[in-house]
């Protein structure tokens, strides 16, 4: 995940690579 939440989405507690 290179996009805007490449660590936005371990922010959120959700690492979400779907």
């Amino acid at each position: 995940d290179e996009g805007p939440y490449k660590m936005e989405h371990f922010r959120w507690g959700s690492p979400r690579k779907d």
